[in-house]
């Protein structure tokens, strides 16, 4: 419901929530939305490089069946399988890491992303290179190796800024 003349919204002001539902709502410009996706790689690779540090066996066990089944998603260029998976994904890091005050934040903005991500990424993204970046974290955690699951969590996010730009641009044509 819009408010009537005279009422006043309330919105949750969070720095998550405003990149993520502001820019969906219209109430961020593209140059907000970017610079919330310089920033967030920080919060990522923080929470990857504890997830390989803290991972149980039983969680190294599911980064790599999780890695696997990205990159067979990949090569099928499976939309659905993918979408299943990197919100399982996502859930998994957030477990791993340890970390509930970074978890929750993830919580928040990982459904808007891949929603954004979901519709634009047949305008211009890549599916099997995406499904593949993010096989590529999963390994690294799987392997245990905190430097390795940063630095391919790093290949996502830049991959991610680039796909944003991109979708952005294609909207103002």
């Amino acid at each position: 419901q819009l408010p009537a003349g005279g009422e006043l919204v309330l919105f949750d002001r969070s720095w998550y929530n405003r990149a993520g539902v502001e820019r969906v709502m219209g109430f961020c410009t593209p140059n907000d939305y970017l610079e919330f996706m310089r920033e967030a790689p920080e919060l990522e690779r923080m929470m990857v490089r504890a997830a390989a540090r803290r991972r149980t066996s039983e969680e190294q066990f599911q980064f790599g069946e999780m890695a696997s089944a990205m990159e067979r998603a990949a090569e099928a260029d499976d939309e659905e399988a993918f979408l299943a998976l990197d919100k399982a994904f996502n859930e998994l890091v957030g477990q791993a890491c340890r970390n509930p005050f970074a978890e929750s934040a993830m919580e928040q903005w990982n459904p808007l992303s891949r929603r954004f991500w979901f519709q634009h990424h047949r305008q211009v993204g890549d599916l099997p290179r995406m499904a593949a970046l993010h096989a590529d974290i999963a390994w690294a955690i799987g392997a245990g190796d905190p430097d390795e699951a940063g630095r391919a969590s790093d290949v996502l996010l830049s991959y991610l800024t680039n796909f944003t730009r991109a979708a952005l641009d294609a909207g103002r044509d």
